[in-house]
């Protein structure tokens, strides 16, 4: 998962309170997947992940190896697209690669053509990149549909 860090700090802070109720003992299976993520893993790191990426956004999840796979430099590029206008930037983003799907989430203003253009750019090179750079996920769908 790529998550703003505007947004990730602020959501944080809600599953840290969701989980640390009195009678609360586990990460609930009724929370969003992204908040489950947030309090069950790391931010992950690595060398070469360009600072100015680092202070925008966080990479969490399970696994370094593939989340360097995922987050490339196409990937990081194209986070870093600046949205028009620049305080655009901060707006909360999540992006999501699990069980073989991408999903994005971000906040727009309604009918602003460069938002659009940002979240169709990012969701396609999102795919494209966890297609060619991640093993396939093992479901039961077919890749394809049987002929009708």
């Amino acid at each position: 998962m790529v998550i703003s860090r505007a947004l990730k700090d602020e959501l944080e802070g809600r599953v840290y309170g969701a989980i640390t109720e009195p009678l609360q003992t586990a990460v609930d299976d009724n929370l969003p997947q992204e908040l489950r993520w947030l309090a069950i893993y790391e931010e992950l790191r690595w060398p070469g992940l360009p600072a100015s990426f680092s202070r925008l956004f966080a990479v969490v999840g399970d696994s370094v190896e593939h989340a360097q796979r995922w987050v490339n430099a196409a990937m990081v590029s194209h986070l870093l697209m600046e949205r028009v206008p620049a305080e655009r930037a901060q707006a909360p983003l999540l992006l999501m690669l699990a069980d073989g799907k991408v999903s994005l989430r971000m906040e727009t203003v309604a009918r602003h053509l460069p938002d659009l253009q940002y979240a169709a750019a990012l969701l396609t090179t999102a795919a494209a990149e966890a297609a060619q750079n991640l093993p396939h996920c093992n479901d039961s769908q077919p890749d394809t549909l049987p002929p009708g």
